[in-house]
């Protein structure tokens, strides 16, 4: 969704947790003085004053992934020194545990288990208020079409960094062209069960197949 602009605007991320955020806070957008890097935290579009007046945009991902990537970030000491890190990995040695426990074990960080994508970029009526929702699995091509929409770039394409990446073989297409990751094989039924139904907002209006688990 969205559209090419004709007069720049500003950029403003809406940065969903465990969607590239690191690698875009590292891009053009902050060198060329587009926004504050203070500015790039998880912040919903609703907060944002006079959001009209900037070009808003978002990457979404599959629940699943996005809920077992966030798990596996904090195991991996990923995240620093938090509360939330050494809460999860003391608690919920294994991601089978972490989510057949999700109505408890999501409130050790309600940014990365709690609050569903939609929320990100949605007003209080559940209505997306943003310029453009991108697909996590397609960011390259994504980033292309984000510059092209606003004329500061001038036609010159900045290569987006690379940051915290799951390692790319473990990656697959699947038969309709999406792709499944590090997620393949981690769930049950029961387990996928519990975050569908956490994350059916998402599941709905993006359009994600419910059986995307296995």
């Amino acid at each position: 969704m969205g559209e090419y602009l004709h007069t720049f605007k500003p950029f403003k991320f809406i940065h969903i947790p465990k969607t590239a955020g690191s690698a875009i806070n590292q891009s053009a957008l902050i060198e060329r003085g587009h926004t504050d890097r203070r500015e790039y935290g998880h912040v919903r579009a609703r907060h944002i004053e006079n959001i009209e007046d900037f070009y808003t945009f978002a990457l979404i991902r599959n629940p699943y992934d996005k809920v077992y990537s966030s798990w596996n970030f904090y195991c991996n000491g990923k995240s620093g020194a938090s509360h939330f890190k050494y809460r999860v990995i003391r608690d919920y040695p294994t991601f089978e545990e972490f989510v057949l426990d999700y109505s408890n074990s999501k409130e050790s960080d309600p940014y990365h288990f709690v609050r569903t994508q939609m929320e990100y970029i949605t007003n209080s009526r559940g209505e997306v208020i943003i310029d453009y929702v991108g697909n996590y699995y397609n960011i390259r091509g994504e980033w292309g079409i984000i510059q092209n929409a606003n004329p500061i770039f001038n036609g010159e394409h900045i290569p987006l960094p690379v940051r915290n990446r799951t390692n790319p073989e473990e990656y697959q297409p699947t038969s309709n062209g999406e792709f499944k990751g590090t997620w393949l094989m981690k769930y049950t039924e029961e387990m996928a069960d519990i975050i569908y139904e956490h994350w059916k907002d998402d599941f709905d209006y993006f359009n994600i197949d419910k059986n995307t688990w296995k």
